[in-house]
């Protein structure tokens, strides 16, 4: 984007005519006048491509972030799965031996012995593939980190945050104003705009200078020199045609409709997501207040009668 705004300033090359016959000679020289503003829609369309290649890429950055903090997370949640299963492979193993001795001891049926066991199997091959589960979560984290496979790092920390309260209304303001997506959406408007602003700079007329230096003898009289300045001036007869004005106006009203379909998805991403945290947040909240320990209490008590 930085050289195309440096080649957009360049002003038109001059040219050079030199023709020469037997003793007559002439030289000249010549030059196209831009006029309409040309150079100066070019060099404000490259600063508008510029600006927008600039807002794609924060945009780029901002979702890179946002996808790294989810595999993050995404990688505690697959540890944290693993470490559960593993220790609910390891009771119900225990309790199958138990149940195995039970049933030698003739205190059990050979039906819920043999029930107990593959209900442990079971648990085991759920741990098994939890662990592949966590491999691959780990491996796309460290993809994201700039890791090799073969090293693989293993994040650190837990998923018990302080969770803020949130405003629907707030988040909204705040995602329409951070979002560079969004900005990005708004930067092509200008763009186009400008591109549109070149379209008509280029339908004005260029003047073409020329000054020419001719010396040519001739018989019985002295030889005759001469000066011829001359001046260019097309027909812009392809003006009549508009289309490539037409297809810039178009351009502008399509990347307005797409900022303001870019702004809407904005605000349906941000109210889905903030929905299903309410959701999950209070469901939290139920686990939190007795779930959690209700089931700790039974676990607990059928360990003992074990």
């Amino acid at each position: 984007a930085d050289a195309e705004l440096m080649a957009a300033g360049i002003f038109p090359d001059p040219s050079l005519m030199v023709e020469g016959k037997l003793s007559d000679f002439s030289i000249g020289a010549g030059y196209t006048l831009e006029l309409g503003g040309k150079r100066q829609a070019r060099q404000r369309l490259a600063q508008r491509k510029m600006e927008y290649e600039n807002t794609a890429l924060k945009a780029y950055f901002q979702n890179l972030r946002a996808d790294a903090a989810a595999c993050y997370l995404d990688a505690l949640l697959q540890q944290e799965l693993l470490a559960v299963k593993r220790k609910a492979y390891s009771y119900m193993l225990q309790l199958s031996r138990s149940d195995s001795i039970r049933f030698i001891l003739g205190d059990l049926a050979e039906t819920d012995a043999r029930q107990s066991k593959l209900e442990a199997t079971t648990l085991g091959n759920a741990v098994v593939e939890q662990e592949g589960v966590y491999q691959s979560a780990l491996i796309v984290l460290n993809q994201f980190m700039g890791s090799v496979t073969h090293s693989i790092a293993v994040p650190q920390g837990a998923l018990g945050i302080q969770i803020p309260a949130y405003n629907l209304i707030d988040l909204l303001a705040i995602g329409l104003e951070n979002r560079q997506d969004l900005a990005a959406a708004h930067k092509q408007i200008d763009v186009a705009n400008q591109a549109e602003a070149l379209v008509r700079a280029a339908r004005k007329i260029d003047l073409s200078l020329s000054v020419n230096y001719e010396q040519e003898p001739r018989a019985f009289v002295p030889m005759t020199h001469a000066v011829k300045v001359g001046l260019a001036m097309p027909i812009k007869l392809s003006n009549r045609n508009r289309g490539h004005l037409y297809a810039a106006q178009y351009a502008v009203a399509q990347a307005k409709v797409e900022a303001k379909s870019s702004a809407l998805q904005i605000q349906a991403e941000i109210s889905q997501c903030y929905y299903q945290f309410e959701a999950q947040h209070k469901i939290m909240q139920q686990y939190k207040l007795g779930l959690l320990s209700d089931a700790q209490h039974v676990m607990e008590g059928m360990i003992y009668k074990y």
